[in-house]
């Protein structure tokens, strides 16, 4: 795992450094691509260096494919150690990708545990009813 975050980080890297490398004049410099994927390198080290915060972002990063390709299964696994560090939003998101099959196997009863330690972690958009919410 450690071997391919390295990996993913190199990638990134180099893609911010050659955004600013100079281009024809028909292709536009992207600033706000470039900006993201290195916001996406930092999010890498620190969520390595355990900040559910930034697993968190950066498996949201993977899920939508923005500013990095898409990649599902990378997200869960980010949502996952987001999610095992307490993250809610993270459990929640995780849960979405079990329920649909999307980079995970389906497992409809793993996604009803998750949805429900998002709930008890205080994310209320996934609690079954107000009721039920904290």
């Amino acid at each position: 795992m450690a071997a391919a975050r390295a990996l993913a980080l190199g990638a990134l890297l180099a893609a911010c450094a050659g955004a600013g490398r100079p281009r024809p004049a028909t292709a536009p410099r992207d600033a706000a691509r470039s900006a993201a994927l290195y916001r996406a390198a930092i999010l890498y080290q620190s969520c390595d260096g355990g900040d559910r915060e930034a697993c968190y972002a950066l498996g949201v990063m993977y899920w939508n494919g923005d500013p990095v390709l898409k990649d599902t299964a990378r997200a869960a696994s980010l949502l996952r150690v987001a999610c095992e560090h307490g993250h809610a939003a993270a459990c929640a998101g995780l849960a979405r990708l079990h329920q649909a099959g999307d980079g995970v196997p389906r497992d409809p009863d793993r996604a009803a545990l998750l949805l429900e330690l998002a709930c008890d972690g205080g994310y209320a958009a996934a609690c079954p009813s107000p009721a039920a919410r904290p």
